[in-house]
């Protein structure tokens, strides 16, 4: 009788043991895991940056002082200057292809 008794005991013990294990369950993620993480992270940040920093048409508009806004012929003579910038590109691609093709 006292074998069962030990059995019992044993087997609730080893009940109570694997409850508590589950109950208290951690979830371990890998160094590397952890590395490339922080590593996309940073990327996406530094491209969001870049992404913010640039504004195309910063060259050509006039220095404002704060949250001034364009006057119409300000705004004329900035897309004057747009279109000149591109024109000139187009101008200078085409030159290089009709070099190239020679």
């Amino acid at each position: 009788m006292q074998a069962i008794r030990d059995i019992e005991w044993e087997v609730s013990e080893i009940i109570r043991t694997r409850t508590n294990q589950e109950q208290n369950i951690t979830l371990e993620s890998p160094y590397y895991d952890i590395v490339r993480i922080k590593a996309e992270a940073s990327d996406d940040e530094e491209e969001e940056e870049e992404e913010q920093v640039y504004d195309y048409l910063s060259p050509f508009l006039p220095p404002l002082v704060g949250m001034q806004k364009l006057t119409r012929d300000q705004a004329l003579d900035v897309r004057e200057k747009c279109l000149r910038a591109l024109k000139d590109r187009l101008i200078e691609r085409a030159s290089i292809i009709q070099v190239g093709d020679m």
